[in-house]
C-alpha cells in the first residue's frame, strides 16, 4: 500500500484478519497491540526472542495470538495458518471510532512504558 496516513493505515488493518510481526527484537510491538484492538488475530515471535508473556499471554490463551519461531519457515507458516483459522472477534473499537485510536495508542504507549520498566 506504500506510505499511508495514520487513519488510512488503521482502515487498511481493519480490512484484514491477521497481523504478523515475527520480529527478533520488536515485541510487544505497538503495531501488534493496535491490530489486536482492531480485532485482528496476531502472530508474534516466541519468548526466546521477545518478552511476550507480559503483553500477549491473555490473547494467546484466548487463541487470538499465535507464537512462532521467526527463524523457522515451518513455524511461521503453522502459526499464520492457525491465526487465519481463528474466528476474528469484533474489534474493541467500533469502525466509527477508528479515528480515535491515536488516543488509545497514547494510552497503550504509556502503559507499555511502565511495563518496560518492570522487565
Amino acid at each position: 500500500h506504500g506510505a499511508q496516513s495514520w487513519e488510512n493505515t488503521l482502515l487498511i488493518l481493519a480490512q484484514h484478519s491477521v497481523h504478523v510481526l515475527p520480529s527478533l527484537r520488536e515485541s510487544p510491538g505497538l503495531a501488534s497491540l493496535e491490530a489486536l484492538l482492531l480485532g485482528l488475530n496476531g502472530v508474534v515471535a516466541a519468548a526466546r526472542y521477545c518478552p511476550i508473556a507480559s503483553y500477549f499471554e491473555p490473547w494467546r490463551a484466548a487463541g487470538r495470538v499465535q507464537v512462532c519461531d521467526p527463524l523457522s519457515v515451518d513455524s511461521l507458516r503453522e502459526s499464520v495458518l492457525k491465526a487465519l483459522q481463528q474466528v476474528r472477534p469484533p474489534a474493541l473499537l467500533a469502525q466509527a471510532d477508528i479515528t480515535c485510536l491515536p488516543c488509545v495508542a497514547d494510552d497503550v504507549r504509556q502503559w507499555l512504558s511502565t511495563k518496560v520498566m518492570d522487565l
